[in-house]
């Protein structure tokens, strides 16, 4: 899964819809962060959190 992840990433940075600066691992704990966010707060605040990520990714 972590490679497949690195590889998605790479692709993204390629075509200019993901940072160029943003490493794979460095998304794998943004993710994770955002994950944990979610099962503290309620479920009402998933689709702000996962805007928020997605904004903050985009090149």
């Amino acid at each position: 899964m972590h490679a497949g992840f690195g590889t998605v990433l790479a692709r993204a940075q390629a075509t200019g819809a993901v940072r160029a600066d943003l490493s794979a691992a460095q998304l794998q704990r943004l993710v994770c962060g955002v994950e944990h966010a979610v099962r503290l707060g309620s479920p009402a605040d998933r689709p702000v959190l996962l805007d928020v990520l997605i904004a903050g990714i985009r090149a």
